[in-house]
């Protein structure tokens, strides 16, 4: 027996058509800022994300609230949040935690190329600003140098001891940094060196190091470090040489993480005396078309690439983009391997049975072809790529943690039949604008979906969860304000596996259609607005369907019963607008709203409507209606699934002529003395459901068609009409000598 309880009648009636938060990683905006919950026990938030649009001054809060009324505490900023943007000033809260792990500031977090200044709220205790760069209180780590800081140098103090990764990311006019003398490079325990502290310092020309310090050294403005194995830390990234050999001192050198990032000007690097490879080297160096070097105990260069001894690619020149087939030689590739390569497309080889995180993070690839691969994806190995498509296959046993998040072309994602794919992890497919299609395909071993697996994706259309899941995370579906509906009609969810704090619907938009998997009994079954149950006999019914005229998706993949219909969509008395419902409505019903012509074709530049109103009408089609004013409600409805050749999962009943042009759309208010008109729409405007549309290659189309009593003050005097008009409501003063329609008396007459 298929089990759900009454407890997500309570889940499900609190949702609204907006994000709000009421489980962790759950997502909800205020004005112009995304945020993410990242503690239920202290009702903290981070800064998710920033719309790009914002520019000037931005000062964030110290507390918000979400759509619910809940009041929560702002203590960090999420890496890349204002990426994007045109802020020049950020105002940190005085709530602002330096505890990553407790949701607090996260490295990378004031990346914004036109960043002048940081400042703090006066009450904020844990950060301070020196000279307009952002260190922790005591001074002696550096979290963030604003990018678009005036200054061409800038000398470290002499008390730093570290400095955060990507602190000087996209500096734009920093060409000098400076190490000074004294214990920077000395890491302990507390304060460890992280990786990535000089990446990207897109400006930088060299490095300089003051005489006494006991850690670093320079050559050619290329930075290293000293000792033993004496490594090479970081090449500027604007120095405008086009070549570059490590330096022979007959020691063992390594090349560090970051070492080259974002370096535009050099095309050949030369590693003949780099013994160690810490990945991420090679970070977005687009002219990089070169790499050789001198196989050691730990690195072999081979075929313009740089790979472990057991053949894990570290690192290979795109320059030119193109398809890169993996070579059947390779085993695997390591971390950040092709993060940010132009490769248009990438073939997996045969005997690659690994890919590292971040493999794919940030690259140009619009295509990954997977059909050989055997093995899990892991965290952020997607992350921010330009994939149109994921086809993974059966193969494939794991989705790790943020795998595609962010993938802004990402359109359609297909788990393939027979998938033996265990779980999705939290946020795998997150913020994924684009994507509108997810397939688990037939026979999944699928048990698993995390939280947020499939948030803040607006044109995703429908999630199916497959009969296999047995678990499924808080808010997977937060904030996709396009979803039609939510299926879980096939799953045996049991109450004893889940917590009843999981709140899988946390942030499921209210016109989602949810479909639940049998009840255990009658007693628990879940009744709320849009919510459609089945019984042991495969009849599925809803207590109330409420329809939103706004920019939403509807699609059904089963028929059922509705008790109650309403429809948010005002209509005006004696005005004309086009409907199209996925139902029926018998006489009673259809006279309620008033008279409804049907939709004929479209012929000589002319939307025809029948002449006939009619008594009843059918799903998915359109009609034409004059309304009585009278708002729409309905009881006892039978909802039909889509017809394979009807509308669109984006229901508004289009339909086309020849030569298409555009989309021609009736969405305003024509009175009955003025014949409706389909115009173009404008730039912009929306496509709204449950109205009709025609594709055609007119730039409009005049109506032709229903009753002439439609037209206003038309008298008659004996057999003669005393006034004649045309089908648009024009009074002509002399009978019509063109060809066409006109309505003399009550009568169309025919002008030949």
């Amino acid at each position: 027996m298929k089990k759900f309880y009454a407890i997500l009648l309570v889940l499900l009636t609190t949702c609204v058509c907006q994000v709000h938060a009421l489980s962790k990683d759950g997502f909800f905006r205020v004005d112009n800022v995304m945020y993410q919950v990242t503690s239920l026990d202290y009702n903290t938030v981070s800064v998710y994300r920033v719309d790009p649009g914002v520019t000037g001054t931005l000062t964030i809060p110290a507390t918000v609230e979400d759509q619910m009324g809940n009041e929560l505490t702002v203590t960090g900023l999420a890496k890349d949040c204002i990426l994007g943007t045109q802020i020049t000033k950020i105002v940190l809260p005085s709530t602002l935690l330096d505890d990553t792990k407790a949701g607090g500031f996260q490295y990378g977090s004031l990346v914004c190329p036109t960043l002048e200044e940081i400042a703090l709220d006066p009450g904020n205790t844990v950060f301070k600003v020196v000279d307009g760069v952002l260190f922790n209180a005591n001074g002696h780590r550096l979290e963030a140098y604003p990018a678009n800081r005036p200054g061409p140098s800038y000398t470290l103090p002499s008390d730093l001891v570290a400095v955060m990764p990507f602190a000087f990311a996209e500096a734009q006019n920093l060409e000098t940094l400076t190490i000074p003398t004294g214990d920077f490079g000395h890491w302990n325990t507390e304060e460890k060196e992280c990786k990535g502290c000089w990446a990207y310092i897109s400006s930088l020309k060299n490095y300089v190091v003051e005489a006494g310090n006991k850690y670093y050294s320079v050559r050619d403005g290329v930075l290293y470090k000293k000792g033993t194995k004496m490594a090479l830390v970081s090449y500027p990234a604007n120095k405008e040489d086009k070549t570059f050999t490590v330096p022979d001192d007959n020691i063992i050198v390594t090349a560090e993480p970051y070492a080259f990032s974002g370096v535009s000007a050099l095309e050949e690097i030369n590693f003949s005396n780099i013994q160690y490879w810490q990945q991420p080297v090679i970070m977005n160096c687009k002219n990089i078309k070169k790499i050789t070097g001198t196989n050691s105990t730990y690195l072999i260069f081979k075929d313009n690439a740089v790979l472990t001894q057991a053949n894990a690619l570290y690192y290979t020149p795109s320059a030119g983009g193109g398809t890169y087939t993996v070579p059947d030689y390779v085993t695997g590739l390591k971390a950040y391997s092709l993060s940010f390569s132009d490769f248009d497309k990438v073939v997996i080889g045969a005997k690659c049975t690994g890919i590292g995180d971040h493999a794919f993070y940030n690259s140009n690839v619009k295509e990954v072809d997977l059909s050989n691969f055997a093995n899990t994806i892991w965290d952020n190995t997607f992350t921010r790529s330009k994939l149109e498509k994921v086809d993974l296959p059966a193969t494939v046993n794991q989705v790790s943690t943020s795998a595609f998040q962010r993938c802004n072309n990402l359109k359609s994602v297909t788990f393939a039949d027979g998938s033996t794919a265990s779980s999705i992890d939290k946020n795998a497919f997150a913020d994924d604008p684009l994507l509108e299609t997810v397939n688990f395909g037939q026979d999944t071993q699928l048990s698993s979906i995390g939280n947020g697996a499939f948030a803040l994706c607006p044109r995703l259309k429908s999630l199916a969860i497959p009969a296999s899941i047995t678990y499924l995370g808080q808010g997977i579906a937060c904030g996709d304000t396009n979803l039609a509906y939510f299926d879980l009609s096939n799953t045996e969810i049991d109450i004893s596996e889940v917590d009843r704090s999981s709140e899988m619907f946390d942030g499921l938009d209210a016109h989602t259609l949810v479909f639940l998997p049998q009840a255990e009994d009658e007693a628990s079954t879940v009744a709320g607005d849009n919510i459609v149950n089945i019984d042991g006999d495969g009849n599925r019914t809803a207590e109330s369907i409420s329809l939103y005229n706004q920019a939403t998706s509807f699609e059904t993949p089963y028929s059922f019963t509705a008790k109650k219909v309403t429809y948010d969509r005002s209509f005006t008395k004696d005005t004309y607008a086009t409907v199209a419902f996925p139902f029926a409505l018998n006489a009673s019903q259809v006279a309620a709203l008033g008279k409804m012509y049907s939709f004929q074709n479209v012929s000589n530049n002319e939307a025809v409507f029948d002449d006939k109103a009619a008594s009843e009408t059918a799903a998915y089609q359109p009609y034409l209606l004059l309304s009585n004013g009278t708002a729409f409600s309905a009881e006892n409805v039978n909802f039909e699934k889509v017809p394979e050749n009807g509308a669109s999962s984006d229901f508004a009943a289009c339909f086309e002529s020849t030569n298409e042009r555009g989309t021609l759309g009736l969405n305003s208010d024509f009175s009955a003395t003025n014949a409706p008109v389909f115009r173009t729409l404008a730039d912009g405007e929306t496509i709204l459901p449950f109205h009709a549309y025609i594709t055609s290659s007119a730039t409009s189309l005049p109506v032709k068609g229903a009753e002439a009593t439609n037209i206003s003050n038309i008298r008659v005097s004996g057999k003669a009409a005393s006034s004649v008009y045309t089908l648009n409501g024009s009074r002509l003063s002399t009978m019509p000598t063109q060809p066409g329609i006109y309505i003399i008396g009550k009568k169309k007459v025919l002008v030949k």
